[in-house]
């Protein structure tokens, strides 16, 4: 395969792994296309600069499976939300009048409000990773046909 042609499959590959998580959320009820706007932007970025990376190092190892690929992207997800959400200290917050944050510190409510936020957040990834795996998949299918 020429460089040029596997440069465009990344391409490809990268732009159904911010598409993939978007569609889904169309698909949920309330769901409005500027919200899935948003969410291609966030996570075709987090394809470009997180889930791009991983896959090159993990790929060095040997061919990726689909099951490893989701669990890339449920990390790529999952670990940069947990991050920024664990970093925010405000001195006071609720949730639905349920405290979340006391004195700077989060609740046990708090951690779970960031633990299934995160976990939302992991399964788009988990999505997008597999699409990008699923595109990727398919070209080399097709090539195998092909060259056959």
């Amino acid at each position: 395969m020429t460089t040029i042609r596997a440069i465009l499959k990344c391409i490809a590959a990268t732009l159904a792994a911010g598409l993939a998580p978007a569609l889904v959320l169309l698909a949920l009820p309330g769901a409005t296309i500027g919200f899935a706007v948003i969410t291609f932007i966030i996570a075709t970025v987090h394809a470009v600069f997180l889930g791009l990376p991983a896959y090159f190092f993990v790929s060095n190892f040997g061919r990726v499976k689909a099951p490893l690929a989701a669990l890339i992207g449920c990390a790529v997800g999952m670990i940069p939300i947990m991050l920024l959400l664990l970093s925010v200290h405000p001195d006071m917050a609720r949730v639905d009048g349920v405290a979340t944050y006391v004195d700077g510190m989060p609740t046990m409510a708090g951690l779970l409000n960031i633990l299934a936020f995160a976990g939302i957040a992991g399964c788009f990834g988990a999505v997008g990773a597999f699409a990008f795996w699923l595109t990727l998949a398919c070209g080399r299918e097709h090539a195998v046909k092909s060259a056959a």
